[in-house]
């Protein structure tokens, strides 16, 4: 397991460091773009979900193919076909999205969001930007699940702390110093996400130097996985409508300024998913592997020991904003407008959001067993509440309603 305590510091380490960069900065952020600017960039986590939905389960599929062979130095040219095919699949995916919000920009921005005059102009611009951003970060998910699946978390969490720090430090000084604005602000974290994801591919291949044979892209691979990669696409679609169904209906019921509410609120509740993302991140290519080599009582110590790693990383700060959500906000950001428009969202997302981690070492178990019909009908079963009740509850009580819906789904 010492391998495992390795990739469990740098990845700890690494999501520290990440969150601080993505959370220290949002008052800044919010104070120089206003909160309708910040809506804008909110956006940008709405896309790269949906984005990632696209990819139809090809890249947890990826993480458990390379994760069954990280502990070997020749990875089997099938498994690097694979790699490849679905990276050309991205590509043609990521041309067909940009040139959509390209030709349809006006009417996506006019369609969907409630946008005042300050950007009514600017949106369909503004909007292209934040899906190129977008497109980046979904080959940004293959190329971090492929290094998690080799095992190369230290030098995965050294290039995205290093992009993180210069896109957040960066932005600082272009939307302050630099007195720029949102298109600054996105095209500056465009050019540093493009930087640090071409790192990513280049440490991968560097890997697979070492392997005989050059990959291309092959339809029989592809098809060998097809089963467990069509089966995690409707996983991954589920739980999209579960995750992003609240911001999508709100986009249109509420003003831009207060969907920037829900959406900060949003991401500090989803401190807690990066508290135990290393835990899942460290474990389930191990878990892929031990599965591989038949050592289930192995797999059973690392599922106990996940499990309440997880609890004990989350509990104390869940608890903090479930209680003290008001006073954390006020003290961090100096606003109370900002504190009492948001905390009592934070504190119910936050109840949700706790439950919902406490469910992930059973599904990644799960996973690196192939067993993928438990998740699909827990996450059938949780949209045909959680859907009604959102629309419901968002028409009475507007974002706190949408909030509530969420502990509730996830306590059914």
């Amino acid at each position: 397991m010492s391998q495992i305590r390795t990739n469990l510091i740098s990845n700890t380490v690494g999501q520290i460091v990440v969150t601080l960069c993505n959370l220290a900065f949002i008052p800044i952020y919010i104070n120089n773009l206003g909160s309708s600017g910040y809506a804008f960039y909110g956006l940008y986590v709405v896309f790269l979900s949906w984005l990632i939905l696209l990819d139809g389960g090809l890249t947890p599929t990826i993480v458990r193919e390379l994760g069954k062979y990280s502990n070997i130095k020749k990875i089997p040219i099938n498994v690097r076909n694979i790699f490849k095919s679905i990276e050309l699949i991205f590509i043609l995916v990521v041309v067909i999205i940009i040139s959509s919000f390209y030709i349809w920009g006006d009417l996506i921005a006019e369609t969907w969001l409630n946008v005042g005059k300050d950007y009514k102009d600017s949106a369909p611009f503004i909007l292209l930007l934040v899906a190129i951003l977008a497109c980046i970060g979904l080959f940004e998910s293959l190329y971090r699940g492929a290094l998690l699946g080799l095992q190369n978390h230290l030098q995965l969490n050294i290039i995205i702390s290093i992009g993180a720090i210069l896109k957040s430090v960066g932005s600082v000084i272009v939307i302050t110093t630099l007195d720029y604005g949102l298109m600054h602000f996105l095209l500056w974290h465009i050019s540093i996400s493009f930087l640090y994801v071409l790192i990513m591919k280049l440490v991968i291949y560097k890997k697979f130097v070492f392997s005989d044979g050059s990959a291309r892209f092959s339809y029989y691979s592809l098809k060998s996985i097809s089963s467990f990669a069509g089966s995690m696409f409707i996983i991954l679609l589920l739980g999209t409508v579960l995750t992003q169904a609240d911001k999508i209906i709100l986009g249109k019921m509420l003003s831009l300024s207060d969907l920037g509410y829900y959406l900060f609120a949003y991401s500090c509740a989803g401190i807690i998913l990066k508290l135990a993302s290393p835990v899942s991140s460290s474990f389930y290519p191990k878990f892929c592997e031990l599965y591989n080599q038949n050592k289930t009582e192995e797999l059973i110590e690392g599922m106990h020991d996940s499990t309440q790693l997880i609890f004990l990383i989350t509990i104390g700060l869940s608890s903090v904003l479930m209680l003290s959500s008001y006073s954390l906000i006020l003290v961090w950001s100096g606003s109370s407008e900002l504190a009492s428009s948001v905390s009592l969202i934070l504190s119910i997302l936050t109840i949700g959001t706790f439950i919902n981690v406490m469910a992930w070492i059973p599904y990644y178990i799960q996973l690196s067993y192939g067993i993928t019909d438990i998740a699909v009908r827990s996450n059938i079963i949780a949209i045909l509440v959680m859907v009604p009740l959102l629309i419901i509850l968002s028409d009475k009580y507007g974002a706190i309603g949408a909030a509530l819906s969420w502990p509730i789904t996830n306590l059914i």
